[in-house]
């Protein structure tokens, strides 16, 4: 073997590690500082240097970036306020519009696999010892003796989604697609006790897989029998759509109430409630804001709803009429749509991620199918 191919061998295998590294920490957004954000950062100047600055966006592409940064300008000269957190979709767009030029998704199934792992550890051991990062508690809603799993995330929907992804990464790429890879992270979201992702996680086993997804419905149904007392206080527990509804009474006070019509249309220029409006509320440790249409309006205004209703929906004509990718459609939709309306991750990577995900993979299976024909 000649020495240059023992070199580019090299250039890929240290490619491929600084690519893993980058991503790991790309996943995480819990421990209390932005590290997610830093490494996406490193990720995007990396992604750069790496192509010898070659990346091109199209001209669709462009205009979707232009349009979140001309939102995030003109909500912040509106207040006369600058926070930087609502340029953080920019980042992120740049992200999935340049991440397909390398070869990275399934390195990052990998990476991702190893990092439920890790947060499956840390909540088993938080029932086996003590309670720890990777797990929140209950307590607040009658139920002080479930840990639900949320890994080095800020929230258990969050690492959900991490977790269906997975799911759906494994559908499309793995060869053995049901072994103990999948019952960890099918597990791991049982766990997760979180009523949003289960539904979505089995949205998708539905897509790929009906007969599964009839073997793990009665299943279910055993263990609802067996427990009846226990899963039905957790699931006919009301405290939380009361605390969901007490979490927007901030949003009502802070953009409908105290707002003009430019106010409406540009938002408040800020992803979490003044200060003011956190003391007037019950759940004043919570200036964020949960709801993802909420937290959009009062960001950017209905120029930032507006604006992504139709990134959305280019998106899913893009996935579904040109690229002919139907279950990736279905469950980019479901994402898009449903997941943001409990919860909202536009100023995290995992939403990024997510998206660019389902894009690799219809680019992947474009391939895929281009070079059957060829053959």
């Amino acid at each position: 073997m000649s020495n240059i191919s023992l070199t580019y061998k090299f250039k890929d295998y240290l490619s491929e590690c600084v690519i893993t590294v980058l991503l790991f920490f790309l996943l995480i957004n819990g421990v209390g500082f932005p590290i997610d954000k830093l490494f996406m950062v490193t990720l995007l100047g990396y992604l750069f240097f790496f192509t010898f600055f070659q990346i091109q966006f199209s001209l669709i592409s462009l205009a979707i970036i232009y349009f979140w940064l001309f939102a995030a300008f003109a909500s912040s000269m509106y207040n006369v306020t600058l926070k930087p957190m609502i340029f953080y979709p920019v980042f992120g767009l740049i992200f999935i519009f340049s991440i397909n030029r390398i070869d990275w998704i399934r390195t990052f199934a990998k990476t991702l696999l190893v990092y439920i792992y890790l947060c499956f550890l840390l909540g088993v051991l938080a029932y086996l010892i003590e309670p720890n990062i990777g797990v929140t508690s209950l307590a607040d809603k009658g139920l002080p003796f479930i840990l639900p799993f949320k890994g080095l995330n800020s929230t258990v929907q969050s690492f959900g989604s991490l977790c269906v992804l997975w799911l759906i990464l494994n559908f499309e790429l793995a060869d053995n697609k049901y072994g103990w890879n999948f019952v960890i992270v099918i597990l791991t979201i049982f766990l997760t006790f979180n009523r949003s992702s289960y539904l979505f996680s089995f949205i998708i086993l539905a897509i790929y897989n009906r007969k599964f997804l009839w073997a793990v419905s009665v299943f279910m149904v055993l263990g609802f029998i067996a427990f009846f007392e226990q899963i039905s206080d957790f699931l006919l527990n009301m405290g939380t759509l009361q605390s969901r509804s007490e979490l927007l009474q901030g949003f009502y006070l802070s953009y409908w109430n105290d707002n003009s019509l430019l106010g409406y249309l540009f938002g408040n220029g800020n992803n979490f409630y003044s200060p003011e409006i956190v003391a007037m509320v019950k759940w004043d440790h919570r200036p964020d804001i949960e709801n993802g249409y909420a937290m959009l309006l009062h960001t950017y205004g209905f120029i930032g709803l507006f604006g992504y209703f139709t990134c959305s929906i280019l998106f899913l004509i893009n996935s579904f009429f040109y690229k002919k990718a139907y279950k990736l459609t279905i469950a980019l939709f479901y994402y898009l749509f449903i997941t943001q309306f409990f919860t909202q991750e536009f100023v995290t990577n995992i939403y990024y991620l997510f998206i660019a995900s389902i894009f690799s993979l219809i680019y992947f299976k474009n391939e895929n199918s281009s070079c059957q024909c060829n053959n």
